[in-house]
């Protein structure tokens, strides 16, 4: 099951909790990111661990956290 992220929720939930403006900017580029099809998506039939392919979304997340997507 997959949960869409909403930059609406993730922005509520930033007022809610005080996030500094930047870290808030930072958390509503990832949501945005989240909308966006993976490279990875084309290849998730070849590989049916689930540990692996968290592994691998993991990874990717944070490669594009720091602006090298």
């Amino acid at each position: 099951m997959r949960i869409q992220v909403r930059t609406i929720d993730v922005r509520a939930l930033c007022e809610l909790y005080e996030v500094p403006r930047e870290e808030t900017v930072r958390a509503l580029d990832l949501a945005a990111q989240a909308k966006v099809t993976s490279w990875y998506t084309a290849f998730a039939g070849l590989y049916s661990d689930p540990t692996f392919n968290m592994y691998v979304e993991l990874l990717h997340t944070m490669k594009c956290a720091r602006g090298n997507c």
